[in-house]
């Protein structure tokens, strides 16, 4: 039977709701999902910021993280089988986790130096500094279901939608109390000496001390936080609003929203400083940056969910599956996926669905589902990109798995790719059209690599090989001219739909990627080079060096073949999950996705020294024996041979 799961409901922003649940059975079935026997690790989580206190250090393995609480200082995280982990300050024994919340734990928050959490039967566990009463959980206290925690109080939501507040100590108790005409509440948030209700008709219920007017009109808003002195509110449109709540709200333009920043479906906010996830993990920061909490790694893909300390911020990641980009009108090639019970009860596959705006554009084949895996069974299905025409380049949709692991409600996986032809025309800013660039070239002409055909347009990317030229066209075909001696010029029969393009400086071949992930090379390749390429697998990213080769497979890893004297096509374990790599004469380049840089092979020329420190680098780009490494702020970081100044980078 071949099932295909199209749209169910779009994904849309809206407020987190932590369901009841009751410990699992000692003996449970536990889904896990491969690709290529390499775990799918669901919940892992990133970090960046301030790490004065080691708040932002991850514990090693971190995985199957649902939901993090950060503080000025310390860190707390709930993971599926609702057990808690804490890290960070513990002046105040604000990252021991009693015994009692150790399990079975729904919802957490933490304070400057208190935590707090709710555990399935609706109780709360507080621990950490009680200096203002902030721990001291009143007696009775049940139906809970989220939890909120500010300086020096804390606030409890029930399940009947009122709201329960203690803390602030002999000075601020009053303040801190929550209206008795308060009621039909949805979700809660607290900072500093300020709390807030976002009520289940879109408006927001604010009080506490020394607070300030909340903004004219506000309302239609399904997600609200707060952080040092000022708060964020997104609507049902996509659209925010943001105010200081504190005479002291600070000037760092946190309390000011970036000019037409829209389709918001996430916030969070730190101290001074706010974060706003959009679609395709488009995330979008301001207000503070002095400790460069508003500069996450490069390239984060499938952020679930976002949050903030003081300044600090944190990501929550699903799996993602990257098909690359493809030309409308074609279908990528299946990528076998495999679900397996690493549990000791059996496992029922309950169902599949697609979901999400771009939904359409993924094929999921499976034979045999539902299905009852015992432990240690696994069942394989296929996922394909069926990239349609239309103006969006980036697409994404969300593959969501049901069983009855009781950990989880569902695992879920970012399913994701690119039209190219639209990524390409849409590059501004703004989003407005980038206008067709022209080819230029400048340097020795000899073989005629200069000689731009008349009339070339629609140029995606270029590839320069020694004495020859090609580009890569919006289309997915080729251009080639220059040197054909070896025949570099003359292009593989059945040669379409290509996706990438490379060529090496140094050399007399071409290597071209096809949107079915397949590589090609011709030219000057030497025996054997095509079949390497073959039985490296699909792939969706290509480099050429003089001799040697890598292709990056769709599970991220790089993957090297060719000339191997100086150990140059063979890829350190630390450097496997490279976000790019190039290759030079006879030596690699890497660069991770945090932006360090690492290089191995030939260093007779110091290609391989990298600078010490360097860091925050953006692309990176390798010659015969120097490497150009060019950085987030527009600068050029540069290394190796300079025999003729090619690491001269001219002024400006």
């Amino acid at each position: 039977m071949i099932c295909l799961w199209r749209l169910l409901s779009p994904i849309t922003a809206g407020v987190l709701i932590s369901v009841l649940s009751l410990p699992p059975a000692a003996a449970s079935p536990v889904i896990t999902v491969e690709e290529e026997r390499a775990p799918l690790r669901s919940g892992t989580v990133v970090a960046w910021g301030s790490n004065s206190q080691g708040q932002t250090t991850l514990p090693e393995g971190l995985q199957d993280v649902t939901a993090i609480a950060a503080s000025g200082a310390h860190t707390l995280v709930l993971k599926s089988d609702g057990t808690v982990l804490a890290w960070g300050l513990n002046t105040s024994g604000q990252t021991d986790v009693p015994v009692e919340a150790r399990t079975g734990i729904i919802a957490i928050a933490a304070g400057e130096s208190h935590s707090v959490a709710v555990k399935s039967d609706g109780t709360v566990v507080a621990w950490g500094s009680g200096t203002y009463d902030q721990t001291a959980v009143p007696t009775g206290l049940s139906g809970v279901k989220a939890i909120a925690a500010g300086r020096w109080h804390t606030l409890a939501l029930k399940t009947n939608g009122r709201v329960v507040a203690w803390g602030g100590g002999p000075v601020l108790a009053e303040y801190m109390k929550a209206p008795t005409f308060l009621y039909a509440v949805e979700s809660i948030a607290a900072a500093s000496f300020y709390s807030m209700a976002l009520r289940t008709n879109g408006t927001i219920t604010a009080w506490g001390f020394n607070n300030q007017p909340l903004p004219a009109g506000l309302s239609d808003v399904i997600a609200m936080d707060s952080g040092g002195g000022h708060a964020l509110a997104l609507r049902s449109d996509g659209t925010l609003r943001a105010w200081n709540f504190s005479s002291q709200g600070g000037s760092e333009g946190q309390a000011v929203v970036p000019p037409g920043l829209s389709g918001v479906r996430r916030i969070a906010v730190g101290g001074q400083h706010n974060l706003a996830l959009k679609a395709h993990d488009e995330l979008v920061a301001w207000g503070s940056d002095s400790a460069g909490q508003r500069r996450p790694a490069a390239g984060l893909k499938g952020i679930r969910s976002i949050s903030a300390g003081g300044n600090t911020s944190f990501a929550i990641l699903d799996p993602v599956v990257d098909f690359g980009r493809l030309i409308a009108g074609t279908t990528s090639a299946g990528r076998t996926l495999t679900i397996r019970n690493d549990g000791a009860a059996p496992l029922n596959i309950l169902g599949m669905s697609l979901q999400g705006g771009n939904a359409e554009d993924f094929l999921v084949q499976a034979d045999g589902l539902p299905a009852t895996l015992s432990p240690g069974e696994g069942i394989s299905f296929t996922a394909a990109f069926a990239c349609s025409p239309g103006p969006a380049p980036k697409r994404s949709a969300i593959l969501r798995l049901m069983s009855n692991d009781p950990h989880r409600e569902a695992f879920d996986i970012i399913l994701c790719g690119a039209n190219a032809a639209a990524e390409i025309a849409i590059e501004k800013e703004d989003g407005s059209p980038l206008a067709a660039r022209p080819v230029v070239g400048w340097g020795s002409n000899d073989e005629g690599q200069l000689n731009i055909p008349e009339g070339l347009a629609g140029a995606r990317a270029i590839a320069v090989g020694y004495r020859h030229t090609a580009v890569l066209k919006a289309d997915g075909t080729v251009s080639a001219w220059g040197d054909n001696f070896y025949g570099q010029l003359t292009f593989p029969p059945g040669f379409a739909g290509v996706t990438a393009i490379t060529a090496p400086a140094t050399g007399y071949r071409t290597f071209a990627l096809r949107a079915d992930g397949t590589a090609v090379a011709w030219g000057n390749v030497g025996p054997g080079v095509n079949q390497d390429l073959s039985a490296m697998g699909a792939a969706k990213r290509i480099a050429a060096g003089s001799q040697h080769y890598f292709m990056r497979r769709y599970d991220g890893i790089w993957l090297g073949a060719g000339r191997n004297d100086y150990s140059q096509a063979t890829v350190p374990p630390q450097w496997a999950r490279a976000e790019d790599i190039a290759a030079g004469s006879s030596f690699t380049v890497a660069m991770m996705g945090d932006g360090t840089v690492g290089a191995w092979g030939s260093n007779s020329s110091g290609q391989t020294a990298v600078p010490a420190g360097l860091s925050d680098v953006v692309a990176v780009a390798a010659g015969s024996s120097h490497v150009l490494a060019l950085k987030a702020d527009g600068t050029v970081a540069s290394w190796g041979s300079n025999d003729a100044g090619e690491r001269d980078v001219p002024p400006g």
